[in-house]
């Protein structure tokens, strides 16, 4: 507990952990962050015929192609964030605009998506060779390594029930908590072959 105007050598709940955290990958000291890397050491699942890869070798971000509020170009399909099933990564009901009343995001075709506002909710999918999609800034698009993994096989994993308790885990903010792009990269999956993912 820290109280006004106490000297800091008198202040309780400092640890060592905090002094190696600017190094290490977890970069916040919150308790539940540190909670997660303490027990799971950074790893989402937990993987015993496989070797568990950091997601920062498997995933880069897009370029965020962004959308201004008003009249489209064309008519494109708006996904919000109740567009997408809870848990399940499927896309329900989009419709389609010809305007958009605040700044979206252009969702690149046949891409895993990854939704960062309550990231335990499971809103992770892969978008349609068609039709285009637009949608809110919460939604962050990333590139598959293809040498590495395969996009269903992440998608997969991500969806886990295991998964979603530990981005319970990593989620912060005081209204609307969220984990973003850079928090879920600093954690490991277990990858088996190419093979094995199909």
């Amino acid at each position: 507990m820290v109280k006004p105007k106490m000297p800091f050598h008198n202040r309780v709940g400092t640890s060592s952990f905090f002094t190696v955290v600017k190094s290490g990958p977890a970069l916040r000291c919150g308790a539940n962050w540190l909670t997660f890397w303490e027990t799971a050491k950074g790893e989402l699942v937990h993987g015993d015929r496989c070797d568990a890869i950091p997601l920062w070798e498997v995933f880069e971000k897009l370029p965020t192609v962004k959308v201004e509020k008003g009249a489209l170009d064309e008519p494109s399909y708006l996904l919000e964030y109740s567009d997408v099933l809870r848990g399940m990564g499927i896309i329900m009901h989009p419709r389609q605009v010809a305007a958009v009343g605040s700044d979206k995001v252009l969702l690149p075709p046949e891409t895993l998506v990854y939704g960062k506002l309550d990231p335990d909710a499971g809103r992770i999918f892969v978008t349609p060779r068609e039709p285009c999609f637009v949608a809110s800034s919460e939604f962050v698009p990333v590139e598959v390594s293809s040498d590495r993994a395969r996009r269903s096989f992440v998608k997969a994993v991500l969806l886990l029930p295991e998964v979603s308790a530990a981005l319970n885990l990593l989620k912060a903010g005081k209204c609307q908590q969220r984990a973003d792009i850079d928090k879920l990269i600093r954690c490991s999956i277990p990858l088996p072959s190419l093979i094995e993912q199909e």
